[in-house]
């Protein structure tokens, strides 16, 4: 596994967009990303496994910046809206998250003991 998720982020996933796979492909309704974590400044790598699935803070700036620009980000509360009252989301609906349950606690521990 330590193998194959660089290999898809770094060449299989941005070879499918450029050649523009997944416009291809994207249903319409809402897509949810969801994000693990953004790499603090002068963060040192402690565990691949871990840390390839956080982002540089520029990284996140980039992808919403394209976000704002390409879709409509909307609140879990306009969601859950729609989802009782029914109604129409806005074209290309996207909701972000952030799986928040590690709360980066290798860099907290390597911190921590640093001090």
């Amino acid at each position: 596994m330590r193998f194959v998720s660089p290999l898809l982020k770094r060449i299989v996933y941005p070879c499918l967009a450029g050649a523009g796979y997944f416009r291809k492909v994207a249903r319409p309704g809402l897509a949810v990303i969801t994000y693990h974590g953004v790499l603090p400044p002068g963060y040192k790598p402690i565990n691949p496994g871990f840390d390839g699935s956080l982002i540089t803070a520029e990284t996140f700036r980039q992808q919403l910046r394209l976000l704002k620009t390409e879709y409509a980000v909307i609140s879990l509360d306009e969601k859950q809206s729609w989802c009782q009252n029914g109604g129409e989301f806005p074209a290309r609906p996207t909701l972000l998250s952030c799986d928040d349950e590690l709360l980066n606690k290798p860099y907290r521990d390597a911190t921590d003991s640093a001090g």
